[in-house]
């Protein structure tokens, strides 16, 4: 029963490091994003001093290897440029995902037109659905860092309430736990 006892605890560590990280991400966002992208700047830094270092232990340096060597001084460079730039990186994807959602909105404005045409009853619920869709993707590109800081947060409050609803599963399986170690204790006696 030792073994049991190891993974509950186990489970309890790591759902109250979930919490944690939870409450990180809620209560400082702007720092674990710009953390991330440091992470990534770093990263790529590593990954370019790889071919850098190959092409300098060559003795016959060949085109393609100089290629190479210039890959890896690109790399480095942006490496850089990230962890000088870390919101550069992190408002490249919510710009992305704004510009797909005022196209969306647009296609939904065409469609609502349509309907209404069509004498369908409710083309306005099209109409609303890309009206709220074209102003969330322009806050999102006109907004991008504070969109990242946004969706961290999300991701902290869904981390802190699983660790919590885990903690409350492992706590209120207990009494099941124990009533089954009853039940397999009266049976194999």
């Amino acid at each position: 029963m030792n073994y049991l006892k190891r993974i509950k605890k186990d489970a309890l560590l790591t759902d109250l490091i979930y919490m944690v990280i939870g409450l990180l991400f809620i209560l400082i966002p702007d720092f674990i994003s710009n953390f991330i992208c440091y992470l990534i700047g770093l990263l790529i830094i590593i990954l370019g001093i790889k071919p850098i270092h190959k092409y300098l232990k060559l003795i016959e340096k060949s085109r393609l290897s100089k290629m190479v060597f210039i890959v890896g001084i690109l790399m480095i460079l942006l490496g850089f440029f990230i962890i000088l730039n870390p919101e550069k990186l992190a408002s490249i994807l919510p710009i992305t995902i704004g510009l797909y959602l005022i196209i969306i909105s647009l296609a939904k404005f065409s469609d609502s037109i349509e309907y209404k045409r069509l004498n369908y009853d409710k083309w306005y619920n099209f109409l609303l659905s890309s009206i709220l869709t074209l102003i969330i993707g322009l806050v999102i590109v006109f907004n991008p860092f504070k969109t990242v800081t946004l969706v961290i947060r999300i991701v902290g409050v869904v981390l802190l309430i699983d660790g919590f609803f885990d903690i409350y599963n492992l706590y209120s399986y207990q009494e099941t736990f124990d009533d089954f170690k009853k039940d397999m204790k009266k049976i194999f006696k």
